[in-house]
């Protein structure tokens, strides 16, 4: 979708909605049902069943059938995942009667999430999920680079350091250290921007430059326009107020990319480009198309102000809902160690995290309680997640 958008010149602003729409019918409960339907469903079509001419089977469940067009598509990170998936149940799947026992193990395990409670408390949009690294940064900038752009340039492992300023002409800084970020760009093109400060208008400046860490040379230099937004509700079409002071809650932003125009002598928006080669699969007698598109293929913008109280509760009656909570504490956990560890130079969050747990005795699933809880305790309190624990 975002390489056709690109194709398209579609808004980057519409993409974002429409990538959030597609990623909110992902969820637990969609995949359990995937997973039933292409399993429980065969085929004897041999045109179907046969991708290759050498091929000697009579019968293929649909779900074998996805495998084998995935293995046909252009391959990427996450087909390679479903390919080693599947080449490890081809592996085990001696006859019929073992590959339906491996079906069975899975849907087993999987039916936890249809349960209607857990269905809706696991189904929604990314941009209603809940942000567990925004316990410990609550305010950051993301910007991905094109693959073209990346490989052009070269880069991966090159330093990232950001800045802000108040002004459009970027001549009034910030203080440096509550704005002031260095991290390296990752394997996957982003260049991440953490900062513990609060700016003062709804327009900030942001200065990013790519640097080689071992020269200290300057590479590149990019410059951005971050307007920040209000908080609304799941339709998106209201604002959110707070309850007590009746004001709008500001959350996340909008990044754009700025250039500066020397005919003009100031700066206007205007995205940097890379040339992108494209092809079509279904016609391989169409020629290649070179098209321009942004070097930035995506932009992410996290930023609240207040302070987060987060409530898990379950009814001591229902212990089978505990496995949630379970899962949740786990992540919260595993998400602010690794952040604090690879983000500031002293391995320490921005914030500090307490996690209060209440009849700890009592919150287990299937006879486990919190994974590793010793591991968390001795370690948490060098990263600043502090645990207080009752038990009953």
């Amino acid at each position: 979708m975002r390489k056709q958008a690109e194709f398209e010149g579609k808004p980057e602003k519409v993409l974002m909605q429409e990538l959030d729409d597609m990623w909110g019918k992902v969820t637990l409960y969609n995949a359990y049902q995937l997973f039933v339907v292409l399993s429980s469903k065969k085929s004897t079509d041999p045109s179907v069943i046969k991708i290759d001419e050498n091929e000697n089977v009579k019968e293929k469940d649909y779900l074998t059938l996805f495998f084998d067009a995935t293995a046909k598509l252009p391959q990427n990170e996450m087909r390679k995942l479903v390919q080693n998936t599947d080449n490890a149940l081809r592996a085990m799947a001696g006859s019929d009667k073992t590959i339906a026992s491996v079906y069975g193990i899975a849907l087993t395990a999987m039916s936890f999430f249809t349960d209607p409670t857990i269905s809706t408390l696991t189904s929604g949009k990314p941009s209603q999920n809940f942000d567990a690294k925004g316990l410990s940064f609550p305010r950051r900038v993301g910007v991905r680079f094109a693959s073209e752009y990346l490989e052009k340039y070269k880069l991966v492992g090159l330093q990232s350091v950001w800045s802000a300023y108040e002004d459009p002409t970027f001549e009034k800084p910030l203080d440096e250290k509550l704005f002031g970020h260095t991290q390296m760009i990752d394997r996957e093109g982003w260049a991440r921007y953490f900062f513990d400060g609060k700016f003062k208008k709804r327009k900030s400046y942001i200065k990013l430059q790519i640097k080689n860490p071992k020269t200290d040379l300057l590479v590149k230099t990019f410059y951005f326009e971050l307007e920040l937004t209000f908080k609304t509700d799941l339709s998106g079409r209201r604002y959110v107020k707070d309850p007590v002071l009746n004001k709008k809650i500001m959350r996340d932003g909008v990044l754009r990319e700025l250039r500066f125009n020397k005919k003009k002598n100031k700066f206007e928006y205007r995205d940097t480009a890379v040339k992108r080669r494209y092809y079509d699969l279904l016609d391989e007698d169409r020629k290649q198309q070179i098209v321009e598109i942004p070097a930035f293929s995506q932009k992410t913008v996290k930023y609240t102000e207040r302070p987060k109280a987060i409530f898990f509760i379950t009814p001591p009656h229902l212990m089978s809902y505990a496995k949630l909570i379970l899962i949740l504490i786990k992540q919260m956990v595993d998400v602010n160690f690794e952040s604090s560890y690879l983000t500031k130079e002293n391995q320490k969050p921005l914030y500090k995290t307490r996690y209060m747990l209440d009849e700890v005795g009592n919150l287990q699933s299937e006879g486990n309680g919190i994974p590793a809880l010793q591991t968390m305790l001795s370690i948490g309190l060098g990263q600043d997640q502090q645990f207080s624990a009752t038990s009953c």
